[in-house]
């Protein structure tokens, strides 16, 4: 688990995301971190501050790598054509994140600390989920409300919910009663296209139109 040809920062960033992977924040203590990383315990506390110091600064890391250059990618685009590529290039950013997260190494470690968090009961008194990942879904939540204003609120909300529990099934693949393959890195892309049509799909039908024009 030691990573000696890395700095002491990224050293400890490294191996906290394996431990926080595998326990969740309450699972890991400072002492067995400090241990883990082969560094004095007081160089966590010089470093971050704490170990929610060290928690945060693994979600900034992640969470900036997610969503940057998707965000300046998407201000370049011209207007959508049509309703249906309006509906794919929202749920499309709302899926980048998680793509572009998966895709990287070690992405698959963030997840994990993802998943944990989302459903620690004690998640809320660190505000993790409140500050990195609920603005995010609320800016999707209003780009989608905003193309499809004629879906009563009950509908749309329904569907909302649907588009989240299809990205769930790629995030939290490990804990379905009927888990997906194995995959590497560029299988991802072919998975989260063939999850966007689906939701597009089903945006788009939930709506009266007609999908296959």
């Amino acid at each position: 688990m030691p990573t000696p040809d890395l700095p002491t920062r990224d050293r400890i960033q490294t191996i906290a995301e394996t431990l926080f992977a595998a326990h969740g924040f309450d699972g890991v203590s400072l002492r067995a971190l400090a241990a883990a990383a082969q560094v004095p315990l007081g160089s966590i506390a010089y470093h971050f501050g704490s170990k929610e110091g060290l928690y945060r600064a693994i979600w900034s890391h992640w969470m900036g790598r997610a969503h940057g250059d998707h965000v300046a990618d998407q201000a370049c685009q011209e207007a959508p054509s049509s309703r249906q590529e309006g509906l794919r290039r929202a749920v499309d950013a709302f899926f980048a994140g998680p793509r572009a997260i998966l895709r990287e190494d070690g992405g698959h470690r963030f997840v994990a600390i993802m998943i944990h968090e989302a459903h620690d009961p004690r998640q809320a008194s660190r505000g993790m989920m409140d500050e990195f990942v609920l603005p995010h879904g609320g800016r999707a939540h209003r780009d989608l409300r905003g193309m499809l204003p004629e879906l009563s609120e009950e509908s749309f909300e329904v569907g909302f919910h649907m588009t989240v529990s299809a990205l769930r099934i790629i995030i939290e693949n490990d804990r379905s009663p009927h888990p997906l393959p194995a995959r590497s890195p560029d299988d991802f892309d072919r998975l989260f296209s063939i999850i966007t049509d689906f939701v597009v799909s089903g945006w788009l039908g939930l709506s009266g139109l007609d999908i296959s024009k």
